[in-house]
């Protein structure tokens, strides 16, 4: 049954709304791609990237979080989930 109203309510959705989530995803891509290849050149293997760049990346990741959270509380409170 979820799974038919998670159906029903994607079809709802327009196709620019697609499109505008595709092109971001393909910027994404595109970002961790070029991280790979920036880091490749700098001589670094990924250990030893993670190794030098985890605080960055654990705050980051913690802003990241914050945001979705704050984003389905306030779309909860507002009653629109």
């Amino acid at each position: 049954m979820r799974f038919m109203k998670l159906k029903m309510w994607l079809s709802t959705i327009q196709r620019k709304t697609w499109i505008f989530a595709g092109v971001i995803a393909g910027f994404v891509v595109l970002a961790v791609a070029c991280l790979l290849v920036w880091m490749h050149l700098c001589g670094y293997t990924l250990a030893e990237w993670l190794s030098k760049y985890w605080p960055t990346l654990a705050v980051l990741g913690a802003l990241v979080l914050m945001g979705a959270f704050a984003l389905v509380f306030y779309k909860s409170r507002k009653g629109k989930f």
